[in-house]
């Protein structure tokens, strides 16, 4: 499946990153999701920050050791099939059991391949549903909202940030940490800034 290492082009992607963090431009084909095709190559000009995003970002060992920051997002299963449902049925206009059968295929190689590179991320964002739903459920036209988990490493400094979303945003912050590994805390944030406080926050940074 596309999950798999083996199916990418992991070591282009590697070196294509690390010639652009020197400053050298590379040439770099974009791949089309829609007809599974990928498109001319294009140059690509290295700027001050430069994002990496992919389903193997963090494979590769000597490429994610470049990285300043790591960052893992992980979808409860509910949720990637939610996703991925819209996106294929909805969308893209293929049968709902093709997409069925799409999604139980690859999730072997998700476990292997994808699900354990969250072991090196500094940041795993994880969207979780907000109740018990099923697949058949989301089949069915059943919607939900999301729970979002943050885990950083017990010194990330976020401290202020979370202090001025309880303080401006009410937002209810509960920190635990990790029952798996006393190196991370989890955080869980419910609420979020309205748009004037947001504004209000982006004012006084410009003034500070």
């Amino acid at each position: 499946t596309h999950l798999n290492p083996r199916a990418n082009h992991l070591s282009t992607m590697a070196s294509h990153a690390l010639q652009l963090a020197r400053g050298t431009a590379v040439l770099q084909a974009h791949y089309d999701h829609s007809s599974g095709t990928f498109s001319e190559a294009k140059e690509i000009k290295p700027t001050k920050t430069l994002i990496v995003q992919g389903l193997h970002t963090l494979y590769l060992r000597g490429l994610r050791s470049k990285f300043d920051l790591k960052i893992f997002i992980e979808p409860h299963e509910m949720v990637r099939f939610a996703w991925k449902y819209q996106r294929d049925v909805k969308e893209r206009g293929h049968s709902p059991e093709k997409v069925v059968e799409s999604f139980v295929n690859r999730e072997s190689d998700s476990l292997k391949h994808i699900s354990p590179q969250k072991e090196f991320a500094d940041w795993v964002i994880q969207y979780l549903p907000d109740r018990e739903v099923s697949r058949h459920g989301i089949m069915s036209g059943e919607t939900f909202n999301y729970l979002v988990r943050y885990t950083f490493w017990n010194d990330a400094p976020i401290g202020n940030l979370l202090k001025a979303l309880q303080e401006k945003a009410r937002c209810k912050i509960t920190f635990e940490v990790s029952p798996n590994d006393i190196n991370r805390t989890l955080v869980e944030i419910q609420g979020c800034p309205t748009e004037d406080e947001r504004s209000e926050e982006h004012t006084s940074e410009l003034q500070s």
